[in-house]
């Protein structure tokens, strides 16, 4: 994979996809998936195909969000931030670079 998925939708154009992102299976090919439970995910970026973060927060007044850098395969987390104040339910957005 040599695109990668760095912001928040793809970009401020809000795309939602990488430009010239394709699945191209060929015959015989299948896709596998894997999933993870956790609160609330909002989006995953990456800054890499070995660098993928998951932006997660709760809800209410209160909120919290945590950025996790987590296993490209299996989803789980190999590190997260500290819980960062969002307030009334929003998750706030991210970005790599």
């Amino acid at each position: 994979m040599t695109d990668t998925w760095r912001h928040e939708d793809g970009g401020p154009r809000r795309r939602s996809c990488v430009a010239g992102a394709r699945l191209a299976l060929q015959p015989g090919e299948s896709l596998k998936s894997t999933s993870r439970a956790v609160m609330v995910a909002t989006m995953v970026v990456l800054a890499s195909t070995d660098e993928v973060f998951l932006l997660c927060h709760t809800g209410g007044d209160d909120a919290v969000s945590w950025i996790e850098r987590i296993d490209p395969v299996t989803l789980e987390a190999l590190s997260a931030s500290e819980k960062l104040p969002g307030g009334p339910a929003w998750p706030g957005g991210l970005a790599v670079h």
